[in-house]
């Protein structure tokens, strides 16, 4: 036996060392692990209307990269967003993003984005081309949103909508008279008189005879029918009292 151990001494170290360091490091490396998805599945923050809900670590890591990229690029190009000082918040471009998005202004990636050289501003910043192309597409969604806020008339939620209340309770309408016939009196047509009527526009279908007279009925078919599922009878014996215990043993 000592022979053995002092022949595989070095193998023995070897496997029983690798042990005990996976041992000892396969809590530590699960509870980092737990601890990590725990912060990234965190609610960071609480938004309403229009698109309630929350809004985890996950979200906030991704903004910061977002914004990280956008610096980034605004030392070599200048400002990406004329009129704003520069955005260093992530809660403010997390608002701006989610403002466009709900207006419907953000899209994949944009013309402009397209023809920025995506793969010189991926090496310089270490981020995918598809990233890239995100980031931006979101910046120009950003700068939509903006030029429409600077050329529309500013009004608030609730004017709009008493402006689009008072549009329903106007109407176009152009008055027509139209003057009444008068008659000595009414006129009365006896069967002599309908017979020829009815046998002549008999064969035509209303509309299509002269002045619209037209008699005959369309092709018409009826058809009724009624389908009984499998499983619905097999239910239904299933909760019949016929197939009790007592039952069934007094059959057999």
């Amino acid at each position: 036996m000592f022979k053995f151990l002092r022949k595989y001494n070095k193998w023995i170290l070897a496997v029983g060392g690798t042990l005990l360091l996976i041992v000892f490091l396969i809590p530590t490396a699960i509870q980092r692990l737990g601890n990590r998805a725990g912060r990234r599945g965190a609610t960071w923050a609480t938004v309403g209307l229009p698109q309630p809900g929350k809004v985890t670590s996950s979200d906030l890591d991704l903004v910061r990269r977002e914004l990280r990229l956008l610096q980034t690029i605004q030392q070599f190009q200048g400002p990406l967003i004329p009129g704003l000082d520069d955005i260093d918040d992530p809660a403010h471009w997390f608002l701006l993003v989610r403002e466009a998005e709900a207006a419907g202004l953000v899209g994949g990636t944009a013309a402009r984005s397209a023809t920025a050289g995506l793969a010189q501003i991926a090496a310089a910043t270490g981020e995918s081309s598809g990233f890239v192309g995100l980031t931006l597409a979101k910046v120009e969604g950003v700068l939509r949103l903006i030029d429409l806020y600077l050329d529309r008339n500013k009004l608030s939620d609730r004017r709009l909508k008493v402006e689009a209340r008072r549009l329903f309770h106007g109407v176009d309408a152009d008055v027509v008279v139209i003057e009444a016939s008068t008659r000595d009196a009414p006129q009365v047509f006896g069967d002599d008189e309908l017979r020829p009527q009815m046998e002549e526009f008999a064969e035509i279908a209303p509309g299509e005879g002269e002045m619209g007279f037209g008699y005959r009925l369309p092709d018409r078919i009826q058809l009724e029918w009624i389908t009984i599922p499998a499983d619905t009878v097999r239910e239904a014996i299933a909760a019949s009292d016929l197939l009790g215990p007592r039952r069934l043993r007094k059959h057999w």
